[in-house]
């Protein structure tokens, strides 16, 4: 494999990581928000982007079709790349990757989903233990002195 299509495979991956973990983190909040424990439970510990995109907590997500299919094309890659520098099965190497309509659907797709999550959300990254480390933590909305 030459260093261009390496390179291509290593950003797909990053990319699929980077849906995983929003994925991940809009399930938490949400069982947050409701109250639910634990926040990620062990069933949520998947890679496949479409399985995260479907369950209960994301419903509100309202995933277009073509939304869901950008998430199952960057699974593989999720699941794989991590590992290996190859697929282990020649068919999770026939996707397509790189054009430009596909690129902007990913791009789409995270431009919509990214606000969603930090609108309602933040992370620290880091800090004392007194205070979580790091933890998601439910963004509460303040109200200024006009609002009262």
């Amino acid at each position: 494999m030459n260093a261009a299509a390496h390179s291509l495979l290593n950003t797909i991956f990053l990319l699929g990581l980077a849906f995983e973990n929003l994925l991940k983190g809009y399930i938490t909040l949400v069982r947050l928000e409701e109250k639910l424990d634990p926040p990620l439970p062990r069933e949520r510990y998947t890679h496949r982007l479409e399985e995260l995109a479907g369950r209960p907590e994301c419903q509100s997500l309202e995933l277009t079709t073509a939304e869901l299919t950008v998430l199952s094309r960057l699974s593989p890659y999720v699941e794989w790349k991590g590992k290996y520098p190859l697929p282990k099965k020649a068919i999770e190497m026939s996707h397509k990757t790189g054009s430009t309509r596909e690129r902007d659907a990913e791009n789409a797709l995270w431009l919509r989903l990214v606000p969603l999550l930090k609108l309602r959300a933040w992370v620290m990254k880091g800090g004392p233990e007194s205070m979580g480390g790091y933890r998601l933590y439910i963004q509460r909305p303040t109200t200024t002195k006009t609002e009262e």
